[in-house]
């Protein structure tokens, strides 16, 4: 009949009890003779009649009824939790994991995800937040688990995000570097060229029209001494070139630009005694010229040329004569003389 203490992990709250109670599940009793038991701290637990409480060990919790459960997927914890954290973005975790594992490159996952995707074709990883990001125009990835995108070569573009291939320009345009989201048609004074950049025509060439494949050199007659042309300026007068010149050069004295453009030597019986003439000079009478003359010559004494544009000069006709030179007539002697042969002057008898 005498009274005895509670042992640990029980207790009595009367005097009159005739039995101890056993402490229940998640509460203990650590001394003997208890008349109460004492609730397990936050993230501890025991079973009932326990002389103390014990942590939930990593990867698990306490629930509210005190029991330890594994995390779920997705989520982790530390010794002694009381709840399980989500995984961050670009992690994931198995069932009752104390910690989340990075997702592997070119894969990423939402926050308490218990497995990674690979990012699409069109997409990439974005470092910064981990998410699936649409490629940006100009831009593709052809392929998943793509880290990056790639710029369109020059001569294609893409035109809308999430691009997995870039599209040709079409044959009359191009564009301005790798990385277009659109294409340009290349302006007159241009041309594409073979590596599919937009080029400015060279000196001496144009291209007249938008979209050119090739320059046209100028045409004989015609010049541009500038890059880009659109078109080519004529020569001055008295000027003249060949196709694709990038200057005009003078007609030398002697000659002159004819009708088709070109330098020509001035015909006998005429002359240009200066370059860059538009056309030749007739001798006057008295005078003769050979071609390309640049200058008549005078008839000399006792031969004349009566009309203008003469080729040579003709000897007097016999009884006649002149005095000077550069005539264009010849006279007769008068009465009592005669022309001496030697001299081809006027002689008395």
């Amino acid at each position: 009949g005498e009274c005895t203490e509670c042992p640990v992990g029980y207790y009595s709250s009367s005097s009159k009890h005739i039995a101890c109670s056993k402490c229940v599940a998640n509460t203990f009793t650590a001394s003997l003779g208890s008349t109460s038991c004492e609730s397990c701290e936050e993230g501890t637990t025991s079973a009932a009649g326990a002389s103390s409480c014990s942590s939930c060990p990593a990867g698990s919790w306490v629930n509210g009824s005190g029991d330890c459960v594994f995390c779920p997927a997705g989520m982790y914890s530390a010794d002694g939790s009381i709840s399980c954290t989500e995984c961050q973005v670009n992690s994931f975790s198995d069932e009752g994991s104390t910690s989340c594992d990075s997702c592997p490159e070119g894969e990423t996952s939402g926050a308490g995800y218990s497995s990674c995707v690979a990012c699409p074709a069109g997409s990439y990883v974005k470092s910064d937040s981990g998410y699936c990001t649409a490629c940006a125009v100009g831009t593709f990835s052809d392929s998943d688990h793509s880290l990056s995108c790639t710029s369109c070569p020059l001569n294609f573009y893409s035109d809308v995000s999430g691009s997995t291939s870039c599209t040709a320009c079409a044959e009359d345009s191009t564009t301005a570097a790798a990385g277009a989201s659109t294409c340009e048609v290349c302006s007159a004074g241009n041309y594409i060229n073979g590596e599919g950049v937009c080029t400015a025509c060279v000196v001496g060439k144009f291209s007249n029209s938008a979209g050119a494949s090739s320059c046209s050199n100028c045409a004989a007659n015609t010049f541009s001494a500038t890059t880009g042309s659109t078109s080519c300026t004529s020569c001055e007068d008295g000027t003249t070139s060949v196709a694709g010149a990038t200057v005009c050069t003078n007609c030398p004295a002697g000659s002159f630009v004819d009708e088709s453009g070109e330098c020509t030597q001035c015909s006998a019986g005429t002359f240009a005694a200066s370059s860059k003439s538009t056309e030749c000079s007739l001798c006057s009478a008295g005078k003769y010229s050979s071609a390309n003359a640049t200058a008549c010559t005078a008839c000399a004494m006792n031969t004349f040329s009566s009309s203008s544009g003469s080729a040579s000069c003709s000897p007097c006709e016999d009884g006649t004569t002149n005095d000077a030179t550069g005539q264009s007539t010849c006279s007769d002697c008068p009465a009592g003389s005669y022309v001496d042969s030697e001299s081809g002057e006027c002689t008395e008898c």
